[in-house]
């Protein structure tokens, strides 16, 4: 079962994306005209994982945000970079034993950057696969009795994903995405699935 908070924070996300596609579906009609040069943002829900228990025992949601940029090197290649943030609840994995009521979150920071490779268009629709390296700082927070203990550390991480490109105006899309990723930090293995949605606007010349 979903969390009160967490069920809150997917519909922030579902109102915000619902508001993208109000906005910017009127610009259809519009040619495309692929930019080199491109930033864009959006928001992502993500579960995350350890690969050494069950899979509904160990595992938790998150919600954030991402911005990428990208420059394209080649017609179907880019250099791109990342920057997101994802914040969530973990107080589904409290030991129902313990006697006290614990309010426990976690978020993380990530800066990356890796290779994008797009595929043919067809249509108004660009499919790519992308590979990103990130350096990952993470907070936990735990709450109780009136008492918070705070900790952060740092890791690397890994994130494959597949996505497509779905064009609205001449330099602007809707971005569809998703991904596995794995985080190591602290000497142990974070896996995570995720899928984000955001726009894209294409910036500077044509490729």
């Amino acid at each position: 079962m979903l969390s009160e908070g967490r069920r809150y924070r997917i519909d922030q996300l579902i109102v915000a994306l619902a508001l993208i596609l109000l906005f910017v579906t009127p610009g259809l009609a519009q040619p495309q005209e692929p930019s080199r040069t491109e930033i864009a943002a959006g928001g992502a829900f993500r579960v995350s994982f350890s690969p050494d228990c069950e899979l509904n025992k160990c595992s938790f949601g998150t919600t954030g945000w991402w911005v990428s940029p990208a420059y394209y090197v080649a017609d179907r290649v880019a250099v791109v970079g990342e920057v997101a943030g994802s914040y969530g609840n973990v107080d589904d994995l409290v030991p129902a034993f313990i006697p006290v009521a614990l309010d426990t979150s976690v978020g993380t920071h990530s800066f990356g950057g890796g290779i994008r490779v797009t595929g043919s268009r067809v249509r108004r629709v660009v499919p790519f696969v992308q590979g990103i390296v990130s350096y990952d700082r993470n907070n936990a927070s735990v709450s109780a009795l009136g008492l918070r203990e705070s900790m952060s550390f740092s890791g690397i991480g890994f994130d494959a994903s597949v996505g497509v490109d779905i064009g609205i105006t001449s330099r602007s899309a809707v971005r569809v995405v998703g991904g596995y990723g794995i985080g190591r930090s602290e000497g142990e293995s974070t896996h995570e699935l995720g899928v984000g949605a955001g726009v894209v606007f294409g910036l500077g010349g044509r490729r």
